[in-house]
């Protein structure tokens, strides 16, 4: 039996594009599970639309004349805290850029505009394996979570961090894996550590590959840290952040020089393309326990096989909290699964892992000297 209106899923659709607005429309409506709370082809009639049609999640055109989709995002995130917006963006390198800079801004996920399909049937199918598994996850909550397991501590408050075990050395590797909504917490984690960082951070988030070049440079200009997307075959350095290209695994692999980052075309796991289990599988044989695991907010569960092969090593993983995250799927697969992890909420991860590195968090501005190299 279909869900009552009461507990479909409400989708206020923002976009200039007649044609765009349609197939959206067209789309939602198809659904059972669905319905569209209202439309809009411009900015104000959005905002004046979300008042009055009260939408679960509203979908938003990036490039749109007047109004644009940026200041629309900061007027909802202003006005409707909470309120998820997807945007919708073309896909250019123009069209990434805005987005990436809306990801920072607060929006939750996007969704680049299907290029090079022929008619609205293959344009509706794209969308259809995209978009609406992106919506359904901001729509649905997630299971509740299972106490922390016996024995691991449970971070609470921004400075609450539980203390090193001794049985783990100072990690020499942070790995980051996040998904929905990871864009706006990397940007509240990674401004907070210092230039000084004696590790190298390899992140993998869940993204398209037009988006992830513009993410990692946005992410620079606001980081102590040097912050790139990641090359095939380049050695890790200490106080460098590389970001897993959007569409290739990213793995590391020991050489003669050193560890050294290696992208490969494997086939998607967990339906992704860079995937967390891959990064953090080949990690674990190469360091023991000197890793320390990140898993932020993500629908899925990519990361958790791959969590389980770095507990294996004597590995500590954080866990973002469900609060904090837009979507607990990543998170919450680690809790449930009775892995040893601690909960953090976003606003004391990065505090959580310099206690770790045993440094302390800043908001210096770039350093002008070199990250100095990191050997295997």
């Amino acid at each position: 039996m279909p869900p009552s209106s009461l507990e479909k899923i409400r989708v206020l659709v923002v976009d200039d594009s007649v044609v765009m607005r349609q197939l959206l429309v067209r789309l939602i409506g198809d659904e059972p599970d669905f319905e569209v709370a209202g439309i809009a082809a411009d900015g104000r009639t959005a905002l004046a639309k979300v008042e009055s049609c009260a939408p679960g999640i509203v979908t938003l055109d990036v490039e749109m004349p007047g109004m644009g989709g940026l200041d629309v995002l900061s007027a909802i995130c202003h006005l409707h805290p909470g309120l998820p917006v997807v945007m919708l963006s073309s896909a250019t390198q123009t069209g990434a850029v805005q987005t990436v800079e809306a990801l920072s801004r607060g929006a939750v996920g996007c969704c680049p505009k299907p290029t090079g399909a022929t008619g609205a049937a293959a344009t509706l199918e794209i969308l259809r394996g995209q978009l609406l598994p992106l919506l359904r996850s901001l729509g649905r909550p997630g299971p509740a979570p299972r106490s922390t397991p016996v024995g691991v501590p449970r971070v609470t408050g921004m400075l609450q961090t539980a203390p090193l075990p001794p049985r783990r050395p100072a990690p020499r590797l942070v790995l980051i894996g996040s998904s929905t909504g990871g864009p706006h917490a990397l940007h509240q984690i990674l401004p907070r550590l210092p230039a000084t960082l004696p590790v190298p951070v390899v992140v993998v988030q869940h993204m398209p590959a037009l988006f992830t070049a513009p993410l990692a440079n946005r992410l620079n200009e606001t980081c102590a840290l040097a912050v790139r997307e990641a090359v095939d075959g380049e050695p890790l350095m200490n106080g460098t952040v590389y970001l897993a290209p959007g569409g290739r695994h990213l793995k590391l692999v020991p050489t003669p020089s050193g560890i050294r980052i290696r992208l490969d075309d494997g086939p998607p796991e967990n339906s992704c393309r860079p995937a967390v289990d891959v990064l953090f599988r080949s990690a674990a044989p190469l360091f023991g326990p000197a890793v320390l695991g990140v898993i932020l907010t993500g629908m899925g569960q990519d990361g958790l096989l791959g969590a389980t092969e770095l507990d294996r090593a004597g590995v500590e993983l954080l866990v973002q909290d469900q609060a904090s995250s837009v979507v607990w799927g990543m998170p919450g697969a680690i809790v449930r699964s009775g892995l040893p992890h601690s909960i953090v909420p976003l606003a004391g991860l990065a505090e959580a892992i310099a206690d770790r590195l045993r440094v302390g968090c800043s908001n210096l501005c770039r350093p002008l000297s070199k990250p100095t190299s990191f050997g295997g």
